[in-house]
């Protein structure tokens, strides 16, 4: 009976200690994989930070490109700057190379100032530039004016009042009832004189005081090229 119950306590010690192994085994079959996941998450925390900081590298150089966009930004405006250089030369070659009689577009308006006075006083620039445009002796357009306006000394209303410097007579009317044209400006009324000298006197081979007289002031003046001519003369010597 003892011999028995012995065996049956041994049996018993043997099951038990085969469940605690086999507990042992399932606890470290959970540590285990729950280890391999740990690892995993850490692996792929730092496959993320290393992406990281390839895209941070990335973003630098992209971050970098604009640069080359600033130097060609200011290569451009380094390049306007030369353009607008060479434009303002090309001005003032113009301005101070030879235009008529050996002077240059200044020295030109400066000579005709000192005839001009009154309300043409400094207009000189205006009677050069638009001679010289229109191909028309600057002495003699300003030698016609001075001639219809009295600008020589005190200028004449159709001047002062219509910027008319030539004594040109057009629609619309200065005055009421009146012939005398206006212009806006002074300045307009320079370029409008010339450039009607220009294409209805000089065009037609009209480009003397002499060959100009019967059509600006009639077949019955016979004073009016005379006078022109010495106002030419007075301007040249001035």
């Amino acid at each position: 009976m003892k011999n028995k119950d012995f065996a049956i306590s041994v049996s018993i010690l043997i099951t038990l200690i085969c469940l605690v192994a086999i507990f042992n085994y399932i606890d470290n079959k959970k540590y285990n994989v729950t280890k391999t996941k740990e690892v995993s998450l850490a692996s792929n925390q730092v496959v993320y930070v290393e992406n990281n900081e390839e895209m941070n590298i990335d973003e630098t150089t992209t971050n970098e490109e604009p640069k080359e966009s600033v130097s060609e930004v200011t290569t451009q405006v380094e390049n306007s700057d030369e353009f607008k250089a060479t434009t303002d030369e090309k001005e003032n070659n113009v301005i101070d190379s030879i235009v008529y009689d050996g002077m240059t577009l200044t020295e030109l308006a400066a000579k005709l100032d000192r005839s001009l006075h009154s309300d043409l006083s400094g207009t000189g620039y205006y009677f050069a530039k638009y001679a010289i445009q229109y191909n028309v002796d600057p002495y003699m357009v300003v030698a016609i004016s001075l001639h219809e306006t009295g600008c020589n000394a005190t200028c004449s209303a159709q001047v002062v009042d219509c910027n008319n410097v030539g004594g040109q007579r057009f629609k619309p009317a200065c005055y009421a009832g009146g012939t005398y044209g206006k212009y806006d400006t002074l300045e307009l009324g320079i370029e409008g004189f010339i450039k009607n000298i220009a294409n209805n006197y000089v065009a037609l081979g009209l480009n003397t005081p002499d060959l100009m007289q019967a059509k600006y002031v009639g077949t019955g003046s016979t004073s009016w090229a005379p006078q022109v001519n010495n106002y030419i003369e007075k301007i040249k010597g001035a």
